[in-house]
Order: C-alpha cells, then structure tokens, then sequence
C-alpha cells in the first residue's frame, strides 16, 4: 500500500515532527510512505529518514493529476494555516481549497482520504482560547470542503479530529519528559481525576490503518486514547519510577493554583511581620518606616518562594482544556498497542 503524505504548502522539516514519526511507524506497520514536498532543501529532515518522496505543489491541478492516482491513500496531516507571521487568511483559504479539489478530483475511485484534524474545532467548548481562534476555524472549513466534495464525488473521506498527540518525537512530550526527569517528589498543577484528551501516536497508527483496510466506515471521528486517559493516568506513565507525584489542579474558578497558594502563604507572612513591627517603628521617619516594612516584607516573602520553588508545580495549557464529550468516539485498545511501541523504541 502506497500512501502519500500531504501538506497544503507541503511537507517541510521545519513542522513535521508529526509527519515523521507517523511515516517511520507506518513504515514499520509495512506500509510504504511517501511525503510528498515542495522542495529538498525544506524537506531535508525528511528525506534523511530514507522516504522515497515526490516533489509538487498539490495546489496545482497539473501536478495535483499527476502524482495523486499513484497513492492508495492520501493522508492530509496539515492545512495552510492562516495564522501570521506566515500565515495570510484569505490566501490559506484559498490554497486549502485548491488542494482540497484537487485530492478530490484526481485521486483513485477506490482511494481512502484521511484529514488529520483536530479536537480545538470544537471551539469554545474545549477551552475559551478557540473561542474565535482562526486557525480552528479554517480546519472546520477544510473538514465541510471534504465532506461536501467527497458526497459529490464518491469519494472515501475520514476526517480524524485527534487530541493531544503524545509520543517519544513530539514536542510536548518531551517538554512533559523533560519537566519529569528528576523524578522525587512532582507537583503538578492539574486535577489529576480529568480526562486529559490525549491520544499515543502508535494508537493513531493503528487507525490509520483500520481505515486504510475498510474496517472503519468513512466518516468524522474524536480520536483520543479510549477509555479516556486522566491526567494523573498520563503523568504517572512519563514520570520516573518511584517518583511521588501531588495534584493541586483547579477543579472550579474559586480553587487557587499551588503557585496562587504560595503567593498568598508569603504575602501572609510578610503582612503578620509588619504587624508586629509597627509598634516598633511609630516614631521613625515616614520614609524610614516604609523602606523597613518593604525591606521585611520582601525579606520574608523571598524566603517562603525560595523555600518552595521546586514546588510551584508543573503546568502545561493542554492541562486546562476541559474532556470531548463526543459520541462518536473511535474505540481501539490502547494497551497491548502501547506496550508493543515501547519495545520498539527500547530496541531502538
């Protein structure tokens, strides 16, 4: 099975931390992976890995007919996005249309079409932050482009809407890895009880290639680990062995974070001394009074920060993002498919 990576403005090394490690396991599953690029010097990172790739701009309809009926799946792992400094809305609009047609129109009748969307179309019902957020926007546009083309032209669409991917090459799990390290005893500032909307690459692989067999029909799906994973489930996984890990997560708008606590705990403190020395200080100079009060006061409150530092906690936005509710939910068991990726990359 031949299957062909596609970006709106192509595969380029610079954002392809996904494409990559999605090929190099798709590629391990006995897939034959194709990216297909813009230009080798962008794409050097990629083709370093041993891709065969295909340079086109599938904006194009010329090269769009040309490369497209070679590939017996086509995975769109990335729209244009409209966000600057690079990004220019009406022009992502429109090179998503194009290459959105194009996959259409010149893609095999038995050809499978796979849009890796994502969970933020959601909206404000995952998080206020893509309340108006434009990229959100456009990803529900190109999923509503594939979904109308693909009914006209009979085509086999399956748009994924895929949480937070986690996995050895991704970004965030090597900052959460990194955050982790040292193991002992770890704060995080999350509610460990919430679902945390993540999803393990090598369970995404196996989707893909569900798909890819027929054994998923075509449609859109909320794709994260299932039985969902909470967030003390994900911290407990990437923390050390024997390491002890605390909680202090807000679960509503009235409950502090550890770093509010703190604060408080110091500016408390700092409050208690200068009571005690105001009895002291009634007959200094104003200017003498307020320069001992400060002095005090940031005396003992740098005292308290210091003495708790290492325990303000670990923080991560994807933290406060609240649970997909979804129905349409794709089930596949996350464990046998997790514990056969980590023998893999011990080997590796």
């Amino acid at each position: 099975m031949k299957i062909g990576l596609i970006s709106s403005n192509g595969v380029n090394s610079a954002d392809a931390m996904l494409e990559i490690e999605l090929g190099e396991l798709l590629r391990e599953n006995g897939q034959e992976i194709i990216p297909v690029i813009q230009s080798e010097i962008g794409s050097a990172g990629i083709i370093s890995k041993g891709f065969s790739y295909r340079i086109a701009d599938v904006s194009q309809k010329e090269d769009a007919k040309n490369i497209l009926p070679e590939f017996d799946v086509i995975i769109l792992t990335k729209e244009a996005s409209p966000k600057p400094p690079h990004g220019n809305p009406r022009r992502s609009h429109v090179l998503n249309k194009s290459v959105i047609d194009n996959i259409i129109e010149y893609t095999r009748a038995d050809a499978r079409i796979i849009y890796l969307s994502s969970i933020s179309v959601l909206g404000e019902k995952l998080s206020e932050k893509y309340k108006q957020d434009i990229l959100s926007k456009e990803k529900k546009f190109v999923e509503n482009r594939l979904r109308i083309k693909s009914f006209l032209g009979q085509k086999k669409v399956y748009i994924l809407r895929i949480g937070h991917v986690m996995g050895i090459g991704q970004q965030q799990t090597k900052e959460l890895i990194k955050k982790l390290e040292n193991g002992g005893s770890i704060y995080v500032d999350a509610d460990g009880n919430l679902e945390s909307n993540i999803i393990h690459i090598s369970v995404l692989v196996k989707i893909i290639v569900m798909c890819q067999r027929g054994e998923i029909n075509p449609g859109k799906y909320i794709v994260v680990n299932t039985p969902q994973w909470t967030w003390k489930d994900v911290i407990e996984y990437y923390a050390p062995d024997k390491s002890e890990i605390y909680f202090y997560g807000k679960k509503d708008a009235k409950r502090k974070s550890i770093l509010g606590m703190i604060l408080s705990i110091a500016w408390g403190i700092a409050e208690k001394q200068k009571q005690r020395l105001v009895p002291l200080l009634t007959y200094l100079p104003e200017e003498v009074n307020s320069k001992v009060l400060n002095k005090h006061r940031n005396g003992e409150s740098r005292l308290i920060m210091n003495s708790v530092k290492d325990k303000i906690g670990l923080k991560m936005e994807m933290f406060s993002y609240r649970p997909v509710k979804e129905s349409n939910l794709l089930k596949v068991e996350v464990k046998e498919i997790l514990e056969r990726y980590e023998e893999d990359k011990i080997k590796d």
